[in-house]
């Protein structure tokens, strides 16, 4: 590579791992809010938790068995 684009190339390289940096930061970040507020609503919520589960569940396998068949 001639020293021309290397000039060019390694400024744009620096941003793109500056915002890919910013973007794993937010989505970090948003996960544990995601993770702390399901925390949160199976500890005040524990058997509505469990019907809603045992429903998903009981939907899935119908699905996978109707998808068998």
């Amino acid at each position: 590579m001639n020293a021309k684009a290397k000039d060019y190339v390694e400024p744009v390289k620096s941003q793109v791992a500056d915002k890919l940096r910013d973007v794993q930061d937010r989505v970090g970040e948003k996960a544990k809010d995601i993770s702390y507020a399901t925390d949160q609503y199976v500890r005040e919520n524990p058997w509505r938790t469990i019907a809603i589960v045992a429903l998903a569940g009981c939907l899935i396998g119908w699905f996978l068995n109707a998808a068998r068949d």
